[in-house]
Formats: C-alpha cells, structure tokens, sequence
C-alpha cells in the first residue's frame, strides 16, 4: 500500500505497520514496537486529535521526517477500543490548493487597478452625459454598471481568499444585530435611492459570535441583491430572529 496503516493496541501503543509508515512516520521495527503513538508523533495537533477520540474529520500535518511532505491523518476505531491510524501522502494537493489561493489572490489584487482607472473615467463621463449623444449616454452606463459587477466580483475573490488564508477566528466576538441591521438597512436604502421600503424586524435579541466584516459583508450582499432585483415600490424586510432546529421523530 501507498498509504501508512498503523495498528495500535487499545493503550495506543504500536502492534504493528506497515513499510509506508516507516518511509512516511520513520518509524522503526527494532525500537518503537510497544511505544505510545504520542511518543514518536509529537505534534500537539495530533495529540490532541488523538486523544480528543473525535475522527469524524482528517488532520492535516506535515511529516515528523521530512517538513517538506503533507501528510493526511485519519483514525479508525475498531475491535476492543483498539486503533487504526492511516496517513497519506497529499503534498502534491496541498501545492496545487496553495497555487490555486496565490492565483487567485494575485489575480484579484491586479484586476483592481485597471479597474479602478475604468470606473474613474466612466464616472467623468457620466458626469457630462447631458452633453453626450444619448446612444453613447446609454453605452456608457452599461459599462459603469458591469464595470462595477466586476470590482464587486473582486472584492469577493479577496474576502475569499482572506478567510482561507486566516481561519484562527481571531477578530470573533459577541455581536448584537441591532445596531449592524440597522446600518445595513441605512446602505441599502441609498442604493435604493427610496424607490423601496426597507424595515428592520428584530425577533430575537441573541447575538451572534464572529468577525463583524465578514457578517456586515454576508448581509449586505443579500440586502443590496434584494435591492437591486426587487421591484420598484417593493417592501423588503431584513429580519432576524432565532430558528428553532427541526425535531426527527
């Protein structure tokens, strides 16, 4: 097998493996029989995965041999509380994953300055549309519009690429919806330029734990698309309140 399988007894020690567990793990024959897994791999991340006994998710880590390779853990109860620990080798993956976030990245934060000089001179143009032929007026709000669906795609590929790169949750807190709801609710009704009734309904005076722009972001995208696709002269209620999970007889 390509794979590392490793059998341990229901104290974790080592029974048994395989030779991919010796070229990935380093482990070896003649010392480490009847060792504690946690003995030979160290990483807190591991121990704890170990001991917390929830494996219904992989754990990514790099080799204790060899920092270059990726490698994926997955554990395996079975028989007397006894343990099967399978590691495999997903470095060329995770390259291409990392490649993918750079490209993307990269891609985004270029885009934004042609972008940017676009928007400029279409925002000149506009200006000064009373003195243009209609059909180049109409021709360049066309452009201002997709112009602008295109720095909104943007930013998204950027607070995309921003939540994959940092996932430590370090700017989570408390929030109250009120307040947020209600600024939200003050944005979309300029986008609307009043030609919608926009209401806050607060059921709920639960608050909700996370990052206060990642939030406002998720919200607004859903206010500002109900602006934009609702028709003129329509309510649109931005409502929070709590929903009781669903009950399987």
């Amino acid at each position: 097998m390509r794979d590392s399988v490793v059998m341990l007894d229901r104290h974790g020690d080592l029974e048994w493996w395989n030779s991919a567990a010796t070229a990935m793990l380093g482990l070896q024959t003649a010392h480490d029989r009847g060792q504690h897994i946690t003995n030979l791999l160290r990483d807190p991340s591991f121990i704890r995965y170990f001991n917390a006994r929830d494996y219904s998710e992989p754990l990514t880590l790099t080799s204790p041999i060899d920092e270059r390779q990726i490698l994926q853990y997955q554990i395996t109860l079975y028989g007397d509380d006894e343990r099967l620990v399978m590691a495999r080798d997903i470095t060329r993956l995770h390259r291409l994953e990392q490649m993918r976030r750079d490209f993307v990245a990269n891609v985004s934060h270029e885009l934004r300055t042609p972008l940017t000089v676009l928007s400029g001179y279409l925002e000149t143009y506009t200006d000064i549309a009373d003195q243009l032929p209609p059909r180049l007026g109409k021709s360049i709000h066309q452009m201002q519009e997709q112009t602008q669906r295109m720095q909104n795609l943007v930013n998204d590929l950027l607070l995309l690429s921003r939540l994959e790169i940092d996932q430590g949750g370090k700017d989570h807190h408390p929030l109250s919806l009120g307040p947020l709801l209600q600024s939200i609710c003050d944005d979309a009704l300029a986008l609307s330029h009043q030609r919608h009734t926009i209401t806050v309904a607060l059921e709920s005076d639960a608050c909700l734990l996370g990052s206060e722009q990642e939030i406002r972001s998720a919200i607004s995208n859903l206010a500002f698309n109900a602006v934009r696709y609702t028709p003129v002269g329509s309510h649109i209620t931005i409502r929070w309140k709590r929903a009781l999970p669903a009950v399987v007889a």
